[in-house]
């Protein structure tokens, strides 16, 4: 099946969930689900949060991580920004942040309006050559980093650790993880420059091999999103605002609930138009 033949059935599918109604009760059952994962957290990060334009509740942890630090704006870095209109980030840029994107696809933003003022994207193949040739340096040179995001479904462990080892040192940190593994499972994908992920369970790390790596780094792992997505690590001086957090791997552990809501309003880039007065 040809790239267009999978674009054109998904719509085609996306459009019998939305008029259907089935997609509609798939979301009721999900979102009662997650609130129920919610309740019975420990984490006071998770309890309840509400997403916004990230593919479930990340948004919404980091507006609550980064109330606690008392950060309103600043600089962000993504790697896997998919179409620029579903990722980690886009909320921080529409509260005022300024950053930088790197991801494989394409994406239109508005010709008429001026975004290097606030962002940059940067559209490349993330392997390790142009990782340290040109990801690294491109950070560098952005001065201090508030928020970096790392979800390339792959080599993430690699591309983590040459970023760490570079220096560059955001105040806090999203890293995918394996949820698939258990949370005490090291393990860690083979590094492959020509990798992607085929929808199975074969990419990145488990969430231990993180936590080690960026624990020799000075971070901590203070939350994972609640379908076992996404892990969050804040630099060890940042700590005391998350006194109340648990620290046991085993308590912020979420397993892998790969059911993603069907119905969805669509993302436009419309609404890029009152980004910057």
């Amino acid at each position: 099946m040809t790239t267009r033949s999978k674009r054109m059935l998904r719509k085609l599918i996306s459009s019998f969930l939305w008029h259907s109604g089935i997609g509609n009760m798939h979301d009721i059952m999900l979102s009662n689900h997650i609130e129920l994962l919610a309740r019975k957290s420990s984490n006071p990060l998770l309890s309840p949060v509400q997403g916004y334009f990230s593919q479930s509740d990340e948004d919404g942890i980091l507006e609550r991580i980064f109330s606690r630090l008392s950060i309103q704006q600043g600089t962000f870095v993504e790697l896997g920004v998919g179409d620029g209109l579903e990722n980690n980030t886009l909320n921080l840029l529409l509260n005022g942040w300024s950053g930088i994107w790197f991801g494989g696809e394409k994406i239109e933003l508005p010709k008429n309006h001026n975004f290097p003022d606030c962002l940059e994207f940067n559209n490349l193949w993330v392997d390790l050559d142009s990782l340290q040739k040109r990801v690294i340096p491109r950070i560098s040179e952005a001065g201090p980093i508030g928020f970096l995001s790392l979800d390339l479904d792959g080599n993430d462990y690699y591309f983590a650790q040459a970023i760490l080892e570079s220096g560059i040192s955001p105040t806090v940190w999203l890293q995918e993880y394996n949820g698939n593994f258990s949370g005490s499972t090291f393990w860690i994908q083979d590094y492959d420059a020509k990798h992607q992920w085929r929808e199975d369970i074969y990419f990145g790390a488990s969430l231990i091999a993180y936590v080690q790596l960026f624990h020799k780094h000075g971070y901590s792992l203070i939350a994972c999103n609640l379908l076992g997505i996404n892990a969050f690590f804040v630099r060890n001086e940042f700590l005391e605002a998350f006194s109340d957090v648990p620290t046991e791997i085993d308590v912020l552990y979420n397993p892998a609930h790969t059911m993603f809501f069907k119905t969805k309003q669509k993302r436009n880039v419309r609404i890029y138009s009152k980004l910057r007065t």
